[in-house]
Parts: C-alpha cells; sequence; structure tokens
C-alpha cells in the first residue's frame, strides 16, 4: 500500500508481557511470509508506511518511541532478506496505543460504531444503505457511481437566487441543527429524487463530524433509546427514514427522538415519503417540529421543473448518452428513469436498446409507456414465436411436474391400470406416507390444490400430466414425487395414474 494506505499491524489483548512483546511475535512472522509475499514486493506501488495498533496502554512517549525504533530496525533487517524488499528500510512506522484510540474516539465518538458496531436493532449506517454494487441500479444512490446535481449549482448556471423553496444539502441541515424544527419531511412523486436528497443530506452530516444512520422495518423507540444511551456525552446522530408512511412505527420513533432531544442529545430526523402521504406523516411528526418540503408541485415554487429537467439532462450527459434522439424528452421530470436508462446503457446494452429505441416520435413519458405497453401486448398475443420462448413459458401443469412435451401430447387422461407396474417414461406417480389418525388429528375434507397460483392453475387443463390432485385423508401426508405408493408395514407397490 502507498503512504496514503498504510498496511496495519493489530493486537486487540493486552498482556502482562506489554506491547513489545506483541511486536517480536508480529515479526517473527513477517520475516516468514514477506519474501516470497507479492504486494509486498510490489515496487510500483511500494509499501511505505506501517502502522503498529494496539489496545495496551503505554506508561510513557518514551515507551512508544522504543517500540518505534526497534519495528524500523527489524524493518531494516527485513529488507536484506530479498532484492525487492530493499524499500522497506526506509519505511515510516508509527505505533498506535490504546491512549490514542481513547483521545480519538473522545473527539469522535460516531467512529465507535464504524470501529466495533454494535448498532441498535433496526438501525444501519447511510453507506451500508446506500451501498454501491457494480451491477445493482442502487449505485445510482451514491455520489461515487453518479454525482449530486444540486439546486444551487442549476441557480449559479441560470441566474436563479439560491436557497428559497430548493436549498441546498447543507442549508438544510444547517437549519434541522439550528433551527427549531428538528425534523425534514422530503415529499414528491415517485423518481424524482426525494432519496438522493435526503441521503445528501446525510452525507452533509457525516462531513460536520457526525452520526447518520438509516431507520429500517425493525427500529423502534427502544433502538433510539439505545442509541441515546450508548453516548456518554450528548449523542449528535442525524437518523433517515425512507418511504415514512410505510414505517409502522414512526410515532414511537419521533416520540423516542423529542425525548432524547429534550434531554440534550441533537437527534434531527429526515423522512421521505409520497406525494399522497405528506400530510398523514406531517401530522405524525407535528409534535417534534417539522417542515416539509415538496419537490413537485404548487409547493415546489416556479422553478422546479425547470430543475428537474436540467437534472435529467446532467444525469444523461454523465453517461454521454444525452444525444440519443428523444431519450431526454421522454425522461424530461423523472431523475429516475434518466439514472435507469444510464444503468441499462452500462450494464445491460441489449435491454437498453430494446426498450429506448425508435424514440424520434415520442415527445414525453406517457407516449413512451404506452407505446412500450402496446408493444408488449402485441408480443403476447402473438405467443411464443421461437424454441427459446417455448422454453421460457410457464409450465401448463397444475401440479408443477414441468413435462410440458408429455402434458402437451396428452388430449385424454391416461387409461388407469389395476395392476400395479414400475413407472415408466412419461408417466408419473404419487407416493403417500401414512400415519395411524389420532384423536387430536382433525378430519379434512377439502381438495388438496397445486401451489401454483390461482390466476394460473384456473387455465391450466386439471390432469395435463396425469397426475391427480387427490383429497387429503385423516391422519395423511400427501406429497407428489416420482416413485411408488407407500405404507409403512405393508410391501411398497406402484400404481400408475
Amino acid at each position: 500500500m502507498t503512504a496514503d494506505e498504510p498496511r496495519w499491524s493489530a493486537s486487540s489483548d493486552s498482556r502482562d508481557d506489554g506491547p513489545e512483546s506483541d511486536w517480536r511475535k508480529v515479526a517473527s512472522v513477517l520475516k516468514e511470509t514477506l519474501p516470497p509475499h507479492a504486494p509486498w514486493l510490489d515496487r510500483q506501488r511500494a509499501i511505505s508506511a506501517y502502522w503498529f495498533c494496539i489496545s495496551a496502554t503505554f506508561a510513557n512517549q518514551s515507551a512508544v518511541d522504543r517500540l518505534k525504533g526497534e519495528i524500523e530496525r527489524d524493518f531494516e533487517a527485513i529488507s536484506k532478506l530479498h532484492p525487492r524488499l530493499d524499500h522497506l528500510a526506509r519505511i515510516v512506522v508509527r505505533v498506535r496505543g490504546g491512549q490514542h484510540f481513547a483521545s480519538v474516539l473522545a473527539r469522535r465518538p460516531t467512529l465507535r460504531y464504524r470501529w466495533f458496531g454494535g448498532l441498535p436493532a433496526g438501525l444501519t449506517a447511510i453507506d451500508a444503505y446506500a451501498s454501491v454494487t457494480a451491477r445493482t441500479f442502487r449505485k445510482f444512490l451514491d455520489t461515487a457511481s453518479l454525482p449530486y446535481f444540486s439546486f444551487a449549482e442549476f441557480a449559479r448556471e441560470n441566474g436563479i437566487p439560491a436557497g428559497g423553496l430548493h436549498p441546498d444539502p447543507d442549508l438544510l441541515l444547517a437549519e434541522l441543527i439550528e433551527g427549531s424544527r428538528p425534523a425534514l419531511i422530503v415529499g414528491g412523486p415517485g423518481g424524482i429524487g426525494k432519496t438522493r436528497l435526503a441521503l445528501e443530506i446525510a452525507r452533509a452530516a457525516e462531513r460536520q463530524g457526525m452520526l447518520a444512520l438509516s431507520c429500517g422495518q425493525r427500529a423502534d423507540d427502544r433502538a433510539v433509546e439505545e442509541l441515546a444511551r450508548s453516548h456518554m456525552k450528548a449523542a449528535d446522530v442525524l437518523l433517515f427514514v425512507d418511504y415514512a408512511e410505510a414505517q409502522n412505527q414512526l410515532a414511537a420513533i419521533a416520540a423516542a427522538i423529542e425525548a432524547a432531544n429534550a434531554a440534550g442529545h441533537r437527534l434531527p430526523l429526515v423522512a421521505t415519503c409520497r406525494a399522497s402521504a405528506v400530510s398523514t406523516v406531517q401530522q405524525t411528526l407535528e409534535d417534534l417540529g417539522v417542515r416539509r418540503l415538496m419537490l413537485a408541485g404548487a409547493e415546489s415554487g416556479p422553478h422546479a421543473g425547470a430543475y428537474l429537467d436540467w437534472v435529467v439532462r446532467r444525469i444523461l450527459a454523465h453517461g454521454g448518452i444525452e444525444t440519443i434522439a428523444g431519450l431526454a424528452a421522454v425522461c424530461a421530470g423523472l431523475p429516475v428513469l434518466a439514472a435507469f436508462a444510464l444503468h441499462l446503457h452500462e450494464e445491460r446494452p441489449e435491454t437498453f436498446a430494446r426498450l429506448f429505441q425508435g424514440l424520434a416520435g415520442d415527445t414525453s413519458f406517457e407516449q413512451w409507456a404506452g407505446r412500450r405497453i402496446a408493444l408488449t401486448l402485441d408480443r403476447l398475443a402473438a405467443g411464443p414465436s421461437s424454441g427459446a420462448e417455448r422454453r421460457k413459458s410457464p409450465p401448463c401443469c397444475p401440479c408443477r411436474c414441468r413435462k410440458l412435451s408429455a402434458c402437451a401430447s396428452r388430449t385424454t387422461p391416461p387409461r388407469r391400470s389395476s395392476t400395479p407396474s414400475l413407472p415408466t417414461a412419461g408417466s408419473t406417480t404419487m407416493r403417500a406416507h401414512f400415519s395411524p389418525p389420532t384423536t387430536s388429528s382433525p378430519m379434512r375434507s377439502s381438495r388438496r390444490m397445486c401451489s401454483r397460483p390461482a390466476s394460473s392453475r384456473s387455465r391450466a387443463p386439471a390432469r395435463c400430466c396425469g397426475r391427480r390432485m387427490l383429497p387429503a385423508r385423516s391422519g395423511a401426508r400427501w406429497r407428489h414425487s416420482t416413485g411408488s405408493l407407500a405404507m409403512p408395514g405393508s410391501a411398497s407397490s406402484t400404481a400408475r395414474r
């Protein structure tokens, strides 16, 4: 690793023989493993720094300096074990003991959860919520994959006064922290950028040294109370609730936040919800003190529509697809559709070409969606036209046997045979395991149904593969398989259906 990414060695146990003994054990391992270990031999990206971290405490700074000198001498000796290790003679060594980490945690207590975990149930770090996975659409919630195009940048480009109804994440955070209303609702229709704005507010909080956490479905008032109790000093944590209308414990979470803030903690809340649920969510958070920010509609201000169109153009330009005819018009006002088109263009170009081809005649999302729906209905009405599509068709049998060729060849149920015989190709059998009925076993007379959805089961022939859906009997357990009809305690027999 480089100087910006030092090599770490850590010891978590504090023993009587001290940090020096811990290092000597580490040094013996390094001397045995470093010569053949490729990363240490890489001169293009030579390792230039080494941090030795231990939870034990040092008596004084002199003890730290003595251990540092010993580590430097050991690396000088290791550098002579192989010609390509000579750079280790100049390695920069840092020694960090328990006192160092205690002082860092005192300055930034939120690092505790990054280092040691232990968040209350239902709470997750923001970077985990907006995790960047290489081939998933969720990656566009992260700044590393798609930059955030703020209203302030739009205002500078177009000569519009910043602030007002579309303030920047930093301004919104400052209002949450310093104002009298510690809760913010970001509302609007789907795909307009509510979640991304809320995440940018959370990232702004992290840049100021705050801890930013997402409240999942498992979060409740107990999680907030535990979070406040875990801080020896006043907690400084921003909480984020996405789709607040679906959070069943929202009222309890708000009450716990209100109590924690009254006790001296600082727990601002940012919630997102659809436009139709803003009034309900606002009423739930009323006692906490809440402001709502609408990203569309009459409350969003005179420049909201122009801002969304500008964001769409910037997203498309970021992926180099802004020149595709009709794409900007189809995605107008829907940043999520532009991000989705960019995702398909990067990860699934065939799907992108199929969905967004021939856009020159489409002047809006409604026209494009209507044309896509019509094409889909036409394709479904035509039926599968190729062998590949036929293989993808769902099985016609209600018992899910998936014997498509056998099912398609039968027009009438096969004739029953009273003589047991072994199963043959194209035939299926039923195996039943009987257990003696007990007084506690309820009498069941209902017909055992196939586990496929009723909508697909009703369209399939009742006996297309010859496997009969038999009624369940008292004390009997039925299951489908290819095999025999067997009873415990009796000879095994087969019954061809």
